[in-house]
C-alpha cells in the first residue's frame, strides 16, 4: 500500500549510519536493508550496467546472517 511505498522511499533517503542505527535498535534487520538492495540492483542494472559480476545471493544472505549474529 502507500504507506509501504512511503517507507521505500524514505528507506533508499536514509544514509548508512542512519541504517546502522536502525539496524541496531532491531528496528529493521541486515536482511531487509539487504533485500531491498539487491532488488534495486535487478531493476536498475540492466540498463546501467553498473555490476557485471556478484557472488549468490543466498551467499550474500549467508553473509548479512552471519553478521547481524555477531553485531546483535
Amino acid at each position: 500500500g502507500a504507506k509501504e511505498r512511503n517507507f521505500i522511499v524514505q528507506f533508499f533517503q536514509t544514509n548508512i549510519i542512519e541504517l546502522s542505527a536502525l539496524i541496531q535498535s532491531n528496528e529493521i534487520s541486515v536482511e531487509f536493508v539487504l533485500s531491498e538492495y539487491l532488488d534495486r540492483i535487478k531493476i536498475h542494472n540492466p540498463d546501467l550496467n553498473a555490476i557485471v559480476s556478484m557472488v549468490s545471493e543466498q551467499h550474500l544472505f549467508e553473509l548479512a546472517l552471519s553478521c547481524s549474529c555477531v553485531c546483535s
